[in-house]
């Protein structure tokens, strides 16, 4: 039986962290975050405001062009960012030994908002989900 294309590409995708996470000497959910970091520094050439909300809002639209997730502010003090239809919860492997979070977008959206707003960014998942499957994520943003 042929493996479905998504299979081989989570495959290559393992097989690749694996090997980055020899490399460095890095959990893989911080190898994922750096990767997160350098394309959200990439991307941020592309959105042109250097207000939070406004970032925020076309990260959010450039994200889910991509289909990588529906995202919508749930607060904006302290800025809390709920994320739907991640394809890191809904359909990456479980990397973390029984935990998903989402590393790569933290790392993108403090990259966008570091380069964009000139200051300090910290993301860090608040729920947290347990295996693939999980709907909704939510992101705590400190700017």
């Amino acid at each position: 039986m042929k493996k479905p294309s998504i299979d081989k590409d989570v495959d290559m995708y393992a097989a690749a962290l694996r090997s980055l996470q020899k490399i460095s000497g890095l959990p893989s959910q911080e190898v994922v975050r750096i990767i997160g970091r350098e394309f959200g520094a990439m991307i941020s050439d592309k959105i042109a405001s250097d207000q939070v909300p406004e970032v925020l809002g076309r990260l959010n639209a450039m994200l889910e062009g991509e289909e990588l997730g529906h995202s919508e502010v749930r607060s904006w003090s302290p800025i809390v960012l709920l994320v739907t239809g991640c394809i890191g919860c809904e359909r990456d492997p479980d990397y973390a030994g029984g935990r998903v979070t989402c590393p790569l977008r933290e790392g993108i959206i403090e990259a966008v908002l570091q380069k964009k707003t000139g200051r300090k960014v910290s993301v860090q998942g608040r729920v947290v989900g347990k295996g693939v499957g999980t709907k909704t994520c939510e992101f705590e943003i400190r700017v």
